[in-house]
């Protein structure tokens, strides 16, 4: 089985190599990096280490991404294109450079083995206010937002922002969409014809990018938003395969520590953990690399 990995990093270069080298050791995996623009040295750094493995290929367009932004569905993108180009492969999973397997990749292969043609991701029908605020989540699409959250200038930008909004809803405006929008979570594993189909659709619809223009966190409804309006949408399961703590805090969703190793096993379905941060603890991420 071979198995594209897609990683979006952003800092953290020594944590990052961890996370390469564990993918890097079953022998059918290719992994494909984005590094974002504002972190050169971290690209610099990952190219010069891995210059020499066939199997790490760096994407050539990089974004200046910024949390929330429409370079973040670029940089994803382009990852996904890249990769099918190279390919084909069986599936393509992505990931951040913030994140670990927490169990042998070779149960992640067996799994996905056992669940041919599945389409793993959070998914459900917006608007849903239970899950997103905002008019269900609508507003991140239907409102106009400035993207460039360039930190020295985020408060003026957010006023900016805000004025705009209150313009809109006083007026009634809405941007109109011209497909179904589904949300959940930005991380996937699409199998090969999931891939084959979401590049087919963005290459014959030029259209549908110019609709996530201007948008807030739209990156975790671009791809949903395809596959369920397609042939495919019987084929989705709702689940990223990763463990996520968004309860317990202190932050949301919540950095992971040693003290959550024991709660890793608890869901079979769960093969990489999301997220972990060296200036935290170190340690799990040691840890996990020394056992993997």
């Amino acid at each position: 089985m071979k198995l594209a990995f897609l990683i979006l990093i952003h800092r953290y270069p020594e944590q990052a190599k961890k996370l390469i080298r564990l993918l890097l050791k079953e022998p059918d995996t290719t992994i494909f990096i984005h590094v974002d623009t504002k972190a050169q040295a971290v690209f610099e750094e990952l190219q010069h280490e891995f210059e020499n493995e066939k199997r790490v290929v760096f994407i050539k367009k990089r974004y200046r991404v910024y949390w929330g932004s429409y370079n973040q569905i670029r940089a994803t993108l382009g990852l996904l294109k890249l990769a099918h180009a190279q390919g084909p492969f069986d599936h393509y999973s992505l990931l951040s450079g913030q994140d670990l397997p927490i169990k042998p990749l070779a149960e992640f292969k067996k799994f996905l083995a056992q669940n041919p043609n599945k389409e793993f991701m959070m998914v459900f029908k917006l608007p849903n206010p239970e899950n997103w605020g905002g008019n269900g989540g609508l507003d991140r699409l239907q409102l106009f937002w400035i993207n460039a959250l360039i930190p020295r200038y985020s408060y003026t930008f957010n006023r900016i922002t805000a004025l705009m909004h209150r313009i809109q809803k006083r007026i009634g405006y809405k941007r109109q969409l011209r497909f179904e929008p589904y949300g959940g979570s930005n991380w996937f594993t699409l199998s090969r014809e999931g891939a084959d189909l979401v590049v087919k659709f963005l290459k014959e619809n030029r259209w549908y990018l110019r609709c996530f223009k201007h948008s807030r966190c739209a990156d975790e409804i671009v791809v949903q938003s395809i596959l369920m309006n397609s042939r495919l949408k019987d084929n989705m399961v709702n689940n990223d395969l990763r463990f996520i703590d968004w309860g317990t805090g202190p932050e949301y969703p919540r950095t992971l520590r040693s003290e959550d190793k024991v709660r890793f096993n608890q869901d079979s379905s769960k093969f990489f953990g999301r997220k972990f941060d060296e200036k935290v603890d170190a340690k799990i991420i040691d840890t996990l690399y020394r056992e993997l």
